[in-house]
């Protein structure tokens, strides 16, 4: 049952004063809005600049989606290996060097003069969101404890809404009136700003690596294995073939058969080497945990929802219902307006009561918003998209805050 009384006690800007008490707390969550907010103006709002760098280059659609594609096949596949780096030899460390990439290939990106060359780029941008998304909740974790990590999580995700809604205000006059070029030229200040705010943190006794942690068999061989596996496994679901875009035509069978193959057979190998090991990579003893599983699942839920509503939502309204670049933020715009206050909230509330209906009811809300969205997208007027959108936005941020 919900706790109505947590609620009724809910005081926001008491409960969050405490979390700010010495230096240290506060520059760690000064340094991780601001780099929450840099991945964020990356990634969601860039997926709005898809269909003019289409346009800009000469491609198709599909073509310039890879920008975004292959940004999302580094980050999936080097997240957990950057994690491990963070704890053999410090999570500031690999955070750090995350946002002096992420910031160079931005400005890297401007200068792109293909779509080809705007891909590997993008794909650079990636790399640098996995160094800083994998080793920005260990440092909140090293700092805060239990009874307030849902309160702390939830500062740089409210940073991260803040600069996503402005994002989805300012990006669509870019793309209207100027060029895609300008979105990707905002992440350079921004990561300028998070590398000072960030730098303070590499002083830190209590975030550098230990001693023990030092000893850690990092197992490289089987990390590239890992990341070479789950990047055919993305590959395998997409279509980078001839012919008609499905998994049942002639041209499809032929890429498709052999890449799920190749999936589980370099799946296979991973699992007995990691089994094998006496320092695994990969500890599968932890899905054994049903708290540990059902956060990754609901983790790995909220960033699947997350991009497939930025990234596809554009190209309906665009390419699908005939609307130019600046209705498709205004579009998106009301659900980042949700996550100014909603993660601080259900953080909160998950501090006070830890309840366990929250997690299962943010999934709920997610997949409604896209049924709802599929259900009645091309047979409402423009205006009614967000409403459709609204489930899906708080359940993501719900499952964020948690």
């Amino acid at each position: 049952m919900i706790d109505r009384n947590a609620f009724r006690s809910l005081n926001l800007v008491a409960s969050f004063r405490d979390l700010s008490s010495t230096d240290t707390r506060k520059r760690v969550l000064l340094s991780l809005a601001s780099t929450q907010l840099l991945v964020q103006l990356s990634t969601i709002p860039m997926a709005l600049s898809v269909p003019s760098m289409a346009e800009d280059f000469g491609v198709d659609v599909s073509q310039a989606a890879w920008t975004i594609i292959a940004r999302m096949i580094v980050i999936g596949s080097t997240v957990f290996f950057f994690a491990r780096r963070g704890s053999k030899v410090g999570h500031v460390k690999v955070y750090f060097i995350g946002v002096i990439i992420m910031a160079l290939a931005s400005l890297l990106a401007v200068t792109s003069a293909n779509i080809n060359q705007a891909i590997v780029w993008s794909g650079s941008v990636g790399l640098g969101a996995s160094m800083i998304s994998s080793n920005s909740n260990p440092i909140l974790a090293i700092v805060f404890g239990d009874k307030e990590r849902g309160r702390a999580y939830s500062i740089p995700i409210i940073a991260a809404r803040i600069g996503t809604l402005l994002g989805m205000a300012l990006f669509g006059v870019f793309l209207q009136f100027f060029s895609w070029r300008l979105v990707f030229l905002t992440s350079v200040p921004v990561g300028m700003f998070a590398l000072w705010m960030a730098r303070p943190l590499l002083q830190y006794e209590l975030l550098k690596a230990t001693d023990a942690a030092k000893k850690v068999v990092l197992g490289s061989p089987s990390a590239l294995l890992m990341m070479a596996t789950l990047a055919v496994f993305i590959l395998s679901g997409l279509h980078v073939h001839e012919g008609d875009e499905s998994f049942v035509s002639a041209e499809a069978l032929e890429y498709h058969l052999p890449v799920h193959a190749l999936f589980l057979v370099m799946a296979t190998a991973f699992i007995i080497v990691q089994r094998r090991s006496v320092q695994p990579f990969l500890n599968f003893g932890n899905f054994k945990k049903s708290q540990f599983s059902m956060a990754l699942f609901s983790d790995h839920t909220f960033h699947m929802s997350m991009m497939a509503v930025v990234t596809l939502v554009p190209i309906l309204v665009e390419n699908g219902l005939g609307y130019d670049p600046i209705v498709a933020s205004w579009v998106l715009i009301p659900g980042q307006f949700l996550g100014i206050f909603l993660p601080l909230i259900a953080g909160y509330y998950f501090d006070k009561s830890n309840p366990r209906w929250i997690r299962p009811a943010g999934l709920l809300a997610i997949a409604s918003g896209f049924v709802l969205l599929a259900l009645f997208s091309t047979s409402v007027p423009i205006w009614v998209l967000p409403i459709l959108l609204i489930p899906a936005f708080i359940g993501t941020h719900v499952q964020r805050a948690q």
